[in-house]
């Protein structure tokens, strides 16, 4: 959300800078070409350690089974 209320301020300033400094009428957009690498390297980065940290349903049982026969263990002994 805050990209977009940022997207348009960089835009007019670019836009002036690339008037003082004599780019031509239309310059390419490099603020939002920045925007979205910045957003797509950010995409990809969570994507990433999303995949590598997943646990399977596998992994959620064996974390589980422990921590309930604790409980059992401990009823048992009192």
């Amino acid at each position: 959300m805050a990209l977009m209320h940022i997207m348009p301020e960089a835009a007019n300033t670019y836009a002036g800078y690339a008037e003082c400094n004599d780019y031509g009428e239309n310059p390419f957009p490099l603020p939002y070409v920045l925007i979205m690498a910045g957003y797509l390297l950010i995409l990809i980065i969570d994507r990433w350690l999303a995949a590598s940290f997943h646990l399977t349903d596998e992994d959620e049982v064996l974390q589980e089974a422990p921590q309930s026969t604790a409980v059992v263990d401990l009823r048992k002994g009192a």
